[in-house]
Order: structure tokens, then sequence, then C-alpha cells
């Protein structure tokens, strides 16, 4: 008993001289603290130091002051060009161009159109007018080139803009029919209007989803009903949306259900679809002879017909091809 005894107080005394000699080891904790703030302070003077010495090894005009001072330029040149394009934009930008910009969506404004109008003018009069000069060595060529230069730099937006409107277009058409069931789904569950596309503006991600929620959110802010939904047809150039519009705006001034006319219409849109469908398939067969005629047919005929030339030819001269 008196050996168990001697022997747990020995152990005892080992884990307390362990202990002991661990807290010496380690520093206190406020010291550690200190030590990592200090640490901290140093990286920190380091990299300060390192910022201030690459500084000072890039040389002026390089780097990203060179880049910067190239966007410093193309802002000012750009503003400039909308300031030239504000003071003619009805030579520069057409109403028909100011409705195609409203509908593609884009949110450019008709000035910034007009100025990329005359800097692409400009650049790519410049570009093909010097290159051609540099590459004949002959300044005659320089007016014509320029001239097909500016001529290009002016298409070049409307081209741009043509396919971003009929881009939009084709979504929206795309998205028409199951937006109306959205619709129709949320009425018919006992929401109002505002909610309902409010919720399928949240459920879904389309172009006309955001259409007629910027609507709703205007209508929240004090506007009619009609006129919110007039906008944003305005805003879509489309006459189905426009039919979507009216229909939900006369539903809402003489509080009649609109859910059954929305059904119907989501149903004749989508075999108004189905039947222009059908009709470009049915007239990809006449495109398709468009290569036959134009590039197999030849090439038929001559290998059929050059056997019976030759021979022919040969007869008559005595010798073949």
């Amino acid at each position: 008993m008196e050996l168990l005894i001697a022997w747990l107080v020995g152990l005892a005394a080992l884990f307390l001289g362990v202990g002991a000699a661990s807290r010496a080891a380690s520093p206190p904790l406020p010291r550690l603290a200190e030590e990592l703030e200090a640490l901290r302070g140093d990286v920190a003077r380091m990299r300060l130091a390192e910022a201030a010495a690459s500084k000072q090894a890039r040389p002026e005009g390089t780097g990203v002051g060179w880049l910067g001072g190239g966007r410093d330029l193309a802002r000012r040149i750009v503003r400039g060009a909308e300031g030239i394009a504000a003071e003619h934009l009805d030579l520069l930008v057409p109403e028909e161009t100011v409705r195609k910009l409203r509908w593609s969506g884009t949110g450019m404004r008709p000035e910034t159109f007009g100025a990329l109008r005359l800097v692409a003018s400009g650049a790519i009069a410049a570009a093909l007018g010097l290159g051609s000069t540099l590459m004949s060595s002959q300044l005659f060529a320089l007016v014509p080139m320029a001239l097909v230069g500016a001529g290009i730099g002016w298409i070049a937006p409307d081209l741009w803009l043509t396919a971003a409107l009929s881009a939009r277009r084709a979504r929206i058409e795309r998205e028409l029919p199951s937006y109306i069931d959205l619709l129709v789904t949320c009425t018919r569950a006992g929401m109002p209007l505002e909610a309902a596309v409010a919720r399928v503006e949240r459920e879904t991600a389309g172009e006309l989803a955001r259409v007629f929620g910027r609507a709703v959110r205007s209508v929240e802010v004090g506007q009619t009903t009609a006129d919110a939904l007039s906008m944003a047809a305005d805003d879509v150039g489309l006459d189905d949306v426009e039919m979507l519009a009216t229909t939900v705006a006369r539903a809402q001034e003489y509080g009649a259900p609109f859910s059954a006319a929305l059904a119907e219409m989501a149903t004749t849109l989508r075999a108004e679809r189905r039947s222009k469908m059908q009709e470009r398939a049915s007239r990809m067969g006449t495109v398709i002879m468009i290569p036959l005629v134009v590039f197999i047919l030849p090439v038929t005929l001559l290998f059929i017909g050059y056997p019976a030339v030759s021979t022919l030819l040969s007869g008559i001269f005595g010798g073949g091809l």
C-alpha cells in the first residue's frame, strides 16, 4: 500500500513538473499578441516599400500609366464626338434609328450612337486610306479608300443595331406564350396583376419578364397601370406585346377577369408560331435548290458531257482532249 501511494505521488510530481516547464517555455498571451502585431506591422511596411520601389522603377508613359492615358484619350474623343452628334442629331440619328435604339434594349442614347458612327467612320476611313497608300506607295488611292472606309464605318453601327434588335425580338417572341401562361397561372391562384408580374419576374430570367417588371415598379411609384403597360409595349415594338398590354389594361380598367383572354391569346400565339415554322420549313425545299443548281448541277453536267464532247472533237480534229 505504501508502495502504491509513493508511486502515485511520483506520477503527480512528474505531471506538475512537465506543466511548469511548458508554461515557462511558452510566452504569456499578452506577449504573444504583441509579437503578432509587430509581425503584421513589418509585413505591411514591406509591402509599402515594394510598392514604392516598383513605382519608382516603372518608366513614365509605360505600363498602367500608358493604359490610363489611352483610356483618358478615348474618353475625350467619345465626349467630343457625342457633343458633335448632339448638335447634328437629326442628320446622324434619324427617327427610325431612335426607335430601333429603344426597341433593341441596348440602353444606348442617340447621342452615343451618333458618336459611334462618327468615330467608326473616321477610324475606318483613316485605316483604309493610310493602309492603301502605304501598300501602293501612291497617293491617288488615299481618297477612294478613305471614302469606302467612311461608308463602312457609317453602315456598320446600323448593321449591329439591326442584329441586336432582331435577336431581342426573337427572344421575346419565343418567351411570350410561356410568359402569358405563367401570368394566367398566378392570377388564377388569386394574385393581383402587380404581384403576378413581380412573381413571374422573380421566377424567370427572360427579356419580357424584365420589361413588365419595370412597368410594375413604375406603377409602384405613382404611374397608372395603363400608361406603364403602354410604355412597356413601346419599349419592345411588337404587335403581340402591344396586344397583351392592351388586354391587361382594359381588364384592369373595367374590373373584368383577364385570365381566360390571356389563355386564349397564348394558344393563338402558339398556333401562329407553329404555322410560321411550317411555312419556313416548306420554303426550305426551294432554298436547297439554289446550291444544287449553282454548284452541283454544273459539275454533274461536265462529268456527263465530257466523254461525248471529247469523242466528238476527236472525230472532227483527229485528236482528243
